[in-house]
């Protein structure tokens, strides 16, 4: 049998940053089912598209930060969330730890350290949810 597609949504304001993440994605053979730039409509989308991960921005456009949408995605349904920021993750050690998150990259990242990020964190959650 072959193995589907992972299906990774990106949750980011940064309509550039987004535009390459989902290109960079698609050449590592993950599914991008749609960019979206603000928490609301971000879980709205992951109703419909139930993805196998998210890429958050914590700086959202519209009312909900990052770490609110991911709270409220986590209430519906378990899913690991890769936090994203042009913060350094010191300065956000004590929030993110607060949220639980499967992974951290701080902007500008490689595409090895996004490949790298994204593999540790579904092969932890398979085995995880076994």
């Amino acid at each position: 049998m072959k193995d589907e597609k992972k299906k990774i949504l990106i949750v980011d304001d940064d309509e550039i940053l987004a535009n390459e993440l989902k290109d960079s994605l698609m050449d590592l053979n993950y599914d991008v089912p749609c960019i979206v730039n603000n928490g609301e409509e971000a879980i709205n989308k992951f109703k419909e598209s139930m993805p196998d991960l998210i890429l958050m921005d914590v700086k959202l456009s519209g009312k909900k930060n990052g770490f609110e949408t991911a709270d409220e995605i986590i209430s519906l349904h378990d899913v690991p969330i890769i936090y994203i920021s042009g913060i350094p993750y010191e300065d956000r050690l004590y929030r993110t730890k607060l949220h639980v998150p499967y992974g951290y990259l701080t902007k500008p990242f490689t595409l090895n350290e996004l490949q790298i990020a994204i593999e540790s964190v579904l092969t932890n959650w398979m085995f995880l949810s076994t």
